[in-house]
């Protein structure tokens, strides 16, 4: 009986311990500021007329770039990529992350819930087929879970 009071204190004071395993925005500010992942800007939407927006960007899984006219995709080497509806928007402008297996993707994106003044930002992993391997979001209105960090001010 006194060993089960000694462990359900031990738990009790430990519960306030747990952290949340890092999101892949995370694991993605910890790759860039360590240096081990080649990372390029892009500029895929613009609100204003005097800055063009970016083309296609070559990567170690080929040329990736935003989807013609829409939303809901972008292109792998001229191949459509579904995004999951939860991130589909109007791709603003966001950095690539090349790494030799697959290829991650951090952006601000105008959803349909978002306001033009506070986008949503966006993580998400393609592997070497081209399939969206994970994903992290966090939206335009609100702050950061635990385990989610920002990497597009």
């Amino acid at each position: 009986m006194c060993r089960c009071l000694v462990l359900l204190a031990a738990v009790c004071l430990h519960v306030g311990d747990v952290v949340a395993a890092d999101g892949l925005s995370c694991a993605l500010a910890k790759q860039q500021e360590a240096a081990t992942t080649s990372v390029q800007e892009f500029l895929w939407s613009t609100a204003h007329g005097e800055v063009r927006p970016d083309g296609a960007i070559r990567t170690r899984l080929g040329v990736i770039e935003p989807g013609e006219g829409s939303s809901t995709s972008i292109l792998l080497n001229g191949v459509p990529v579904a995004l999951p509806m939860e991130l589909a928007g109007l791709i603003r402008f966001g950095q690539i992350y090349d790494r030799v297996d697959q290829i991650a993707l951090a952006y601000l994106v105008e959803r349909p819930e978002d306001s033009s003044a506070s986008p949503s930002q966006v993580a998400l992993t393609l592997d070497n087929s081209g399939q969206v391997t994970s994903t992290d979001l966090i939206p335009g209105n609100a702050d950061p879970a635990p385990g989610q960090c920002r990497l597009i001010n």
